[in-house]
């Protein structure tokens, strides 16, 4: 008797191996590690062998206890909870296409007063390939309305400096862009979508590296011997053809692992 699994049952399995391992991790090891959180990523194929990578790509869940934060960049809206209850909102704005904001889980690693370029606050997040965080801006009006910064949550002056008064170090932030635009991906470039082209390039047992977002010559190296197997264009640059060949081959791979 065979048992058929749609993409969508595959997806969500996975999901749930990650949302359950790390659960189990934090449980274990506490949240955080030296301010950079270590999720260990579900292992579809015991060939692939086992790693670790920075953020999560899931679904957000506030904490039990204290205070989490949702930035959702696709209603551009920062909804702070406090143990588990929707306690405030502000508007927020994020990071361009070709400068977007790291999505997945993060924690604040520090809160103090930036210049008045930056609405004089200035929350950081241990996003390891820069510096991002979230501030104020001299620019209100794109508040909620336009996603053009550098990366960073920008939020309205006094939205921030509230925001202030209710964290502390150690809190935790999911940003999550599901409608981001695509976009290609070469050496140099930097941001979650890079992470999670890491990823998929080693469940495939194309990347030895530990995922870390950055674009070098590993990356780039992985990505065009996965292009030169598949007989496509190998020049190490990743567009929609290269993606959706990665993303089939990954669901393939997760298939095959399910039904043995």
């Amino acid at each position: 008797m065979f048992v058929i699994f749609t993409k969508r049952k595959i997806i969500k399995f996975a999901l749930s191996l990650i949302i359950f391992t790390s659960i189990v991790l934090v449980a274990t090891h506490g949240p955080w590690d030296q301010w950079v959180i270590h999720y260990q990523m579900p292992e579809p194929n015991p060939a692939v062998g086992n790693w670790h990578y920075q953020s999560i790509f899931g679904h957000f869940t506030p904490a039990l206890e204290g205070y989490s934060i949702l930035v959702d960049l696709d209603r551009q809206i920062l909804i702070l909870y406090e143990s588990e209850k929707e306690i405030k909102s502000w508007p927020v704005s994020g990071g361009s296409k070709e400068n977007p904001s790291p999505t997945g889980l993060w924690i604040v690693t520090d809160i103090g007063n930036w210049g008045q370029g930056f609405g004089g606050s200035w929350i950081a997040l241990n996003v390891p390939w820069g510096k991002y965080g979230i501030h104020g801006t001299v620019n209100p009006w794109v508040v909620g309305n336009h996603n053009i910064s550098h990366g960073c949550i920008r939020m309205k002056n006094q939205d921030v400096s509230e925001l202030k008064k209710y964290i502390s170090i150690g809190v935790l932030v999911y940003i999550k862009h599901d409608t981001a635009p695509f976009r290609v991906l070469m050496d140099g470039k930097v941001g979650s979508d890079v992470l999670e082209l890491q990823v998929m390039l080693k469940q495939l047992g194309y990347y030895d590296g530990v995922p870390d977002g950055r674009f070098g010559t590993d990356t780039y190296k992985a990505l065009r011997q996965f292009q030169i197997d598949e007989q496509i264009k190998a020049d190490g640059t990743l567009g929609e053809h290269s993606w959706s060949l990665l993303e089939k081959r990954v669901s393939d791979l997760n298939s095959d692992y399910l039904l043995q």
